[in-house]
């Protein structure tokens, strides 16, 4: 692999057939045959792992660098962020101009900018989380272009750039939170993260950039558990990190049934491959995997008064999902079996060893029936839409007609 390129995914050796397989007359063949990803990857640990071991170190240098200037009270809370935010920027020059003076794309320098990124990301948290100097949606707004700019530098600085900034920024706000930590704006941070990873699959797919943002989201998703405040954003959570994986590295923004490329795809040196490059089991997994997560969520935070309006945007994703990849047809049904369960689940209790239904109260009652109604008007009407002009779409079909029945039951 040369310096500073990301090696392709079908890159491939030729090893020659033994001339006791040859036949009279005939040259010899070569066969191809492709290393693993998994192959790939411990091949690029084993050759880069003091560098990797480098960069993590130089990113937790920032990370406690922070942390210990608040925790000894070092300086004043403006000047703490001034001095890491420099510090960070200082690191992405360094590795900069080690990059342009040597004209090579070490590892070593993406180590370093891998590094500087996620110093910023823990200044801007500390910013946010612990001394309130900027607004959140200041903060937020600087979050995404660091993130993004990190992403866009990967693409000079090599792999080792994406994952270190990967790994590192959805583990800042665990190292900088402090005992109340924010959860809600932790979930917006990580989605600010998984969205600026996202688009980097619109220039290179690497199947353990797609992994990473998945595990990262999701296990953000995990953490949430047992916090009171994110009862209220968990849904829509969700569905953000649903429609990101399906529509940013793609640029298929609506969900259609077509995918184009980005417009600038000549200019792009590195291998696009969009969205409809990713096989369809893997698209399947992730989509199967929010909707679990989603169907937790119900069975552990049971109902209230706003669960339609938090869960109805993962069901309309999922809806138009199957516009775009008809062979996701049959996920719209285990949304609706998986909700289904998910709220019978959430009204059981035990006595005495003995599974019995816990009523709602009156009011409570009203609420869950308006509840069920929009959810049938969402499933039945979403399928009848999108079932024109399929007259073979039977799945569309039977969810039609069977999905009022359902929530009526």
């Amino acid at each position: 692999v040369e310096a500073g390129q990301l090696s392709p995914p079908d890159a491939a050796t030729s090893t020659t057939v033994p001339e006791a397989q040859e036949t009279a007359g005939k040259p010899k063949q070569t066969v191809t045959t492709r290393p693993s990803a998994i192959q790939t990857l411990l091949l690029q640990i084993k050759n880069t792992w003091m560098i990797w071991l480098g960069g993590l170190c130089v990113a937790l240098a920032g990370i406690f660098l922070v942390k210990y200037s608040i925790d000894a009270g070092l300086l004043g809370p403006s000047a703490r962020i001034v001095f890491a935010c420099l510090m960070g920027v200082s690191l992405h020059g360094i590795a900069e101009w080690l990059r342009r003076r040597t004209g090579e794309h070490h590892p070593a320098f993406a180590a370093l900018a891998g590094g500087a990124s996620i110093t910023l990301y823990a200044a801007m948290l500390a910013a946010l989380h612990l001394y309130q100097l900027l607004a959140p949606g200041t903060v937020f707004a600087l979050l995404a272009l660091i993130a993004l700019a990190t992403m866009a530098l990967s693409l000079l600085h090599g792999p080792m750039l994406a994952i270190i900034g990967l790994l590192g920024a959805y583990t800042v706000p665990i190292l900088v939170a402090n005992d109340e930590g924010d959860i809600v704006s932790a979930l917006i941070y990580v989605s600010i993260i998984s969205a600026a990873a996202l688009l980097l699959l619109r220039y290179i797919y690497r199947s353990w950039l797609w992994y990473g943002v998945l595990a990262g989201a999701l296990g953000w998703w995990l953490i949430s558990f047992g916090n009171l405040e994110a009862e209220t954003v968990r849904g829509y959570y969700l569905a953000a990190l649903a429609y990101g994986l399906l529509a940013i590295p793609a640029g298929n923004w609506l969900l259609g049934g077509t995918t184009k490329n980005h417009p600038a795809d000549q200019a792009v040196t590195l291998t696009l491959r969009p969205l409809r490059s990713v096989s369809l089991s893997l698209i399947t997994l992730t989509m199967l995997l929010v909707i679990a997560a989603a169907a937790l969520s119900i069975a552990h935070d049971g109902f209230s008064t706003a669960a339609l309006g938090q869960w109805a945007p993962l069901v309309a994703v999922t809806l138009l999902a199957t516009r775009a990849h008809r062979g996701l047809a049959t996920l719209p049904w285990v949304s609706l079996a998986s909700q289904w369960f998910a709220w019978l689940y959430s009204a059981l209790e035990t006595d005495e060893g003995q599974w019995q239904l816990q009523a709602l109260t009156g009011e409570l009652q009203q609420d869950f029936l308006w509840f069920a109604l929009g959810m049938s008007a969402l499933y039945s009407g979403g399928s009848l839409w999108l079932g024109r002009g399929r007259p073979d779409d039977k799945l569309s079909d039977s969810l039609v007609a069977l999905a009022p029945v359902c929530w009526l039951a």
